[in-house]
């Protein structure tokens, strides 16, 4: 018989934490301040109140708040977060508001329960090394708050993972969690060893961390306030290649040559100090360290080693086919093994390197892309391009497809256009600008 009635009292306890008091503390408006009782549902969720003042979830959406201190009918504070419980409020990220009555600084709101903040960081990268050790620059900070002086409970420096304290779960094969305890109000988490498999496919993003009755004072997880995170992530890395503008436009005298006015460069970002293997002037097309497929016959590339993570790639001699049917965009630049100082190519992120070459032609209309009085951008595009003149007085525009088919069209005379292309699908486009003096034709790619 008594084991059934601490079972119900323990029921009770659990079930109180729909129905524990409120503390709101540290408000400008003092009489803000106080404990406030459980005084049932609104809403759904649940509701308490000292006096003439209350606390509630509102239910709102869009850039309504979503809880609020009231004094009767005036808003005295807002927070636009929700809590890791629904039924409980924030304790910070409490805002001031513009009705009468709300006063700086906003308040701190605490529960009779302590509550779990897992602050900080719950990113964690792989050492430059490049073994599966994580950064040890990397630590989340857990953070316990508490209106009745409920702390962290055992030694400073002792690790709760170890002592059975806290328990995890999804910690990559290699890989131990830490969590030391600071002092009675801090715990670190960090991670120590070599992960197994660390490739960038290996990255975990569900790593769980879970307090136990031992961990506070409390000694009682099931009313501590978010003793449980569960989206902890660790990211491993491999050596990346990084390349920077490779689109290619035809020179402007419409020959067949590359405008290689520009400067493209294929890096390596030096993850586990690999870097390129050669000697600094090398081409690396020649010595079979780089090979290119799907490039528009006629063209030479030289890709030059510039030093140990840096190449710079140019497009020589002229394409046979240079009509804008002749557009190419799946032009691919892919590594030997021996063009990498340690790993093998299958081990290096970022190939194959895309190109794209965008050639002249004559499309019904003159082209000029260099000397115009209109600008567009971003060429390429994603979301939207903008058209820009400061001479002439744009009267419409159109964008059509390859096949000339009309997909878009404006007739607001403006001096700057902005089209929506987030529709389009990505490929090549032509954008006819129509002025009092040009009609110009343009080239745009939707990526």
């Amino acid at each position: 018989m008594i084991r059934i009635l601490l079972f119900i009292l323990m029921l009770c306890f659990f079930f109180s934490g729909y129905t524990q008091n409120m503390y709101v503390i540290n408000a400008g408006n003092f009489e803000a301040n106080g404990t406030y009782s459980y005084t049932g549902s609104f809403n759904g969720f649940s509701r308490w109140e000292k006096n003439s003042f209350s606390i509630y979830y509102t239910y709102q959406i869009g850039c309504q708040p979503k809880w609020v201190i009231m004094n009767q009918d005036t808003m005295i504070y807002k927070n636009y977060q929700n809590n890791y419980y629904d039924s409980l409020p924030p304790s910070t990220e409490w805002q001031t508001t513009c009705y009468p009555g709300s006063i700086y600084p906003a308040p701190v709101v605490m529960s009779d329960y302590p509550v779990i903040y897992w602050n900080n960081l719950l990113w964690f990268t792989e050492s430059i090394d490049n073994n599966g050790s994580i950064s040890d620059q990397y630590k989340m900070q857990i953070v316990i708050k508490s209106i009745h002086q409920y702390t962290f409970n055992g030694a400073s420096n002792e690790d709760f993972i170890s002592v059975g304290k806290a328990s995890a779960q999804y910690v990559p094969e290699g890989l131990t969690m830490k969590l030391i305890k600071k002092n009675d109000t801090l715990l670190e988490l960090s991670f120590v060893g070599n992960a197994l498999m660390h490739r960038a496919s290996n990255s975990v993003y569900t790593i769980s961390c879970t307090l136990h009755d031992s961990a506070t004072t409390l000694f009682d997880s099931t009313s501590v306030i978010n003793n449980n995170f569960s989206n902890i992530v660790i990211q491993f890395k491999q050596p990346e290649l990084i390349s920077s503008y490779m689109y290619f436009y035809e020179s402007d005298a419409d020959d067949g040559t590359v405008n290689n006015s520009y400067n493209r460069f294929i890096k390596i970002n030096n993850f586990g100090y690999e870097s390129f293997s050669g000697i600094e002037g090398e081409n690396f097309y020649l010595t079979g360290k780089a090979i290119f497929s799907n490039l528009p016959q006629g063209f030479i590339p030289e890709l030059i080693l510039l030093n140990d993570t840096a190449l710079q790639l140019k497009i020589l001699d002229t394409a046979l086919f240079h009509d804008y049917s002749n557009d190419c965009y799946d032009t691919q630049l892919n590594f030997t093994n021996n063009a990498f100082s340690g790993n093998n190519t299958d081990e290096i992120f970022g190939q194959p390197v895309r190109l794209y070459f965008d050639f002249f032609g004559v499309v019904g209309e003159q082209e000029n892309i260099f000397n115009s009085n209109f600008d567009v951008y971003p060429n390429p595009a994603h979301t939207f391009i903008k058209v820009d003149s400061d001479k002439d007085k744009i009267i419409a525009l159109e964008i059509y497809n390859q096949k000339g088919v009309l997909i878009s069209s404006s007739d607001n005379a403006c001096d700057n256009y902005l089209f929506d292309v987030s529709m389009l699908e990505k490929s090549l486009y032509f954008i006819k600008i129509i002025s009092a003096k040009n009609v110009i034709l343009k080239k745009i790619i939707i990526q």
